[in-house]
């Protein structure tokens, strides 16, 4: 018997195998999840672009009316002023996503000068929800990140700000 034991311990078939077994899983779950924040920064960037675009516009336009709002809000959603394009993102389809549009006055008083400093500034908030690739991280950035998340959906929240400069 202890001669059995003895065989039995030092054969090292399937050794190699077992290996792969405990190791497979830990890199897939890496790989995917490389995946997953790749997408994620792509999702960000795009957003970043369009908000860009349409806060440029929106800085370039003397008055807002419902018109120019509209227009910016369609420049931030899919890079054009018509709307008609494709969305840059998957995330505008969703109902909860949105775009919003502020328009303040900025106010400074100019120390030893005798003319304060006035300023009419456009702010844009884009605020959509991400589609994930494979949802690998959903789970674990749902627990880090409890205010992004609504409805079990995560949201990308982006603010830009120009000043009004007109034509």
């Amino acid at each position: 018997m202890l001669d059995l034991l003895n065989k039995f311990r030092r054969n090292e078939d399937g050794v190699a195998i077992t290996e792969l077994a405990v190791v497979t899983p830990i890199f897939l779950m890496m790989f995917l999840s490389t995946i997953e924040l790749g997408h994620m920064i792509y999702y960000s960037i795009t957003i970043e672009k369009g908000l860009r675009s349409g806060v440029t516009y929106a800085g370039r336009v003397e008055a807002h009316t419902p018109t120019t709002i509209q227009n910016t809000k369609n420049i931030v959603k899919t890079g054009t002023p018509s709307g008609t394009d494709p969305f840059l993102v998957r995330g505008w389809e969703n109902a909860g996503s949105s775009v919003t549009f502020t328009e303040t006055t900025f106010a400074a008083a100019m120390s030893g000068k005798g003319a304060d400093l006035e300023a009419r500034v456009v702010h844009v908030t884009a605020d959509v929800a991400y589609v994930p690739v494979v949802g690998v991280l959903i789970p674990v950035l749902e627990r880090l990140m409890k205010t992004q998340f609504r409805k079990g959906d995560l949201y990308i929240t982006l603010t830009h700000e120009q000043a009004i400069i007109g034509n």
